[in-house]
């Protein structure tokens, strides 16, 4: 009886080992985000809490305060929605003294806005210019010159101005004629990009060459590329005298959610020197990602002397 178990003992442990090793490589393969991304969700409805779903199958802005607390443009009611850092909604953006319908887009849609770092003052976006809420008084509206004559990049470059920023460098992207321009002011000094990194950062779902500058770590700038297929693209640039570098990572699209157009520009924000947020939407539901980019691009973190 001894001789006949042992086999078939061996010969069951066996399998057993075999389920679980397939087990473990399906999880690898199919599982969860990478460990370096967390993420919430916040549902699509009409209900209380949710955010509207709208014609053009996608969301709005949104950013992301000192608390982690996560806001939402809801393009159907003109609203910008609160939430925590767990998704729990918490409300609409009150501003006292200010009409949304004054500051949205000629069609009544919330597109793109964005929350100073102080006193949470409330910056609107429009598709056609910049209209700045400060202190309760819309103080300015226009656009920023551009290296460019397209209005495609025009709107680019003056979405990514930031006027709590002002004296800063590092705001403007031009990979039309191939460089990252790093000063406002004429005139313009620049990193000629090579062929690689144009391509890289290129959207291969739209043919265009769209990025954004997200912010800067010690001597590196972070910039998001295009979306291409399967993934989207950041990547961070070294920026001294003697030395161009570029550090790249590739986030996939089935772990971050869709974005409509293939363009993601508006979708994107760097918090505290580190956390990198990500909006996207998946079926009923949106997805709020944060990417630890320290744990992502170590080199960029231990680089700072």
């Amino acid at each position: 009886m001894s001789d006949l178990f042992i086999p078939q003992f061996i010969f069951v442990k066996k399998n057993f080992l075999l389920v679980i090793a397939l087990f473990v490589s399906i999880t690898h393969l199919y599982g969860q985000t990478d460990p370096f991304i967390t993420q919430v969700t916040i549902p699509f409805g009409n209900q209380e809490g949710h955010i509207r779903y709208p014609e053009l199958n996608d969301v709005g802005d949104m950013d992301i305060d000192e608390d982690g607390n996560i806001f939402i443009a809801d393009w159907v009611d003109s609203s910008i929605k609160k939430f925590n850092s767990q998704g729990k909604y918490l409300g609409k953006l009150k501003q006292k003294g200010v009409q949304l319908l004054d500051v949205v887009c000629y069609d009544r849609k919330l597109y793109s806005f964005d929350m100073a770092h102080k006193n949470n003052d409330l910056y609107i976006f429009s598709t056609d210019s910049l209209r700045l809420i400060e202190k309760k008084k819309h103080i300015f509206s226009g656009y920023l010159p551009s290296v460019t004559s397209s209005s495609f990049h025009r709107k680019m470059i003056f979405k990514q101005f930031r006027p709590f920023e002002s004296s800063a460098k590092y705001h403007i992207v031009d990979l039309s004629s191939g460089e990252i321009v790093l000063n406002l002011k004429s005139p313009f000094d620049a990193i000629q990009l090579s062929d690689k990194e144009r391509e890289f950062l290129k959207s291969h779902a739209t043919g265009h060459t769209p990025t954004q500058y997200l912010g800067k770590v010690n001597r590196w700038l972070l910039f998001q590329g295009g979306i291409g297929d399967p993934d989207y693209r950041i990547a961070f640039f070294k920026v001294c005298s003697n030395e161009h570098k570029m550090l790249q990572a590739k986030l996939k699209v089935s772990d971050l959610g869709n974005v409509t157009y293939g363009a993601p520009q508006n979708h994107w924000r760097f918090k505290k020197n580190r956390w990198l947020y990500f909006l996207g939407y998946r079926d009923d539901m949106i997805l709020i990602s944060k990417i630890d980019l320290k744990k992502l691009f170590p080199e960029v973190y231990e680089d700072n002397k």
